[in-house]
């Protein structure tokens, strides 16, 4: 029988994100295990609060690529040591379109770690001269680029093309995924008649609020670089659960520790 830590080896090669909770406290449970890949359990802990909250757990480990111990709640209420350790896949950026704000989203992704691939049917935007730094270069139509595209947890998509014929493909293949970020560009009343025009094609409201747009942190950004400035840090923000609020606000205006 083919062990979890065989399973992981298998997803690690694959570049599928997973994870392993493993109880340490009550005695009596320590050392039992569960895999949780895909967005699901690979088994149970025996107990259905347990499964629930591990699950949880995973998934947002998964996000921000931390293995640590955490505290469960079981069906009854009762409390669960276990440690999740987690294998994600590379962080991954996927931007679409060459336009001019992708190159310097581009450079700040490389810095941080990101493996990033731009997608551009148009040659002209879509060169190396432009993109010196990217894994990936990809001169084709996205809907072409989707059909081979594998999108998880660690994966932040950025839609830059600013035409509907091209985004909101993108947007509902993307949110058919648990692609870990999704943003697009647009004011809030090209997004509004975006989110209108997804609607009636059948997205739902709840893959719809996923969408980032306007996108990006509100920096007061006007330079092609700031808002690609704004961009990467709410991917960041995004995938630690966080909001971007000011540390200053809150520690407090005057705290000085």
């Amino acid at each position: 029988m083919t062990s979890v830590y065989e399973q992981v080896a298998d997803f690690i090669e694959e570049e599928t994100p997973s994870a392993v909770v493993t109880i340490l406290r009550p005695e009596e449970m320590l050392g039992r295990r569960v895999l949780s890949v895909r967005g699901a359990l690979q088994g149970s802990l025996g107990d259905a609060g347990l499964d629930e909250a591990a699950l949880e757990q995973a998934r947002r480990l998964i996000r921000e690529g931390q293995s640590k111990a955490v505290t469960l709640q079981d069906a009854s209420g009762g409390e669960v040591e276990a440690f999740v350790d987690v294998y994600p896949a590379p962080a991954t950026l996927y931007v679409f379109g060459g336009v001019h704000v992708a190159i310097p989203l581009t450079r700040f992704a490389k810095i941080l770690g990101f493996r990033v691939s731009v997608i551009d049917p148009r040659g002209v935007f879509a060169t190396r001269e432009r993109f010196a730094e990217v894994d990936e270069l990809a001169i084709e139509h996205p809907d072409d680029y989707l059909q081979r595209a594998r999108f998880n947890e660690n994966s932040a998509v950025v839609v830059l093309t600013h035409e509907p014929r091209y985004d909101e493909p993108i947007l509902k293949s993307a949110l058919d995924t648990t692609a870990g970020y999704v943003g697009a560009i647009g004011s809030r009343a090209t997004n509004r008649a975006r989110v209108e025009r997804l609607r009636a094609q059948g997205v739902s409201d709840e893959k719809l609020a996923r969408i980032h747009s306007p996108i990006g942190l509100d920096i007061g950004s006007q330079a092609p670089e700031e808002i690609a400035l704004a961009i990467i840090a709410e991917i960041v923000a995004s995938r630690y659960g966080k909001a971007g609020t000011s540390l200053r606000e809150k520690a407090g205006a005057f705290a000085v520790a």
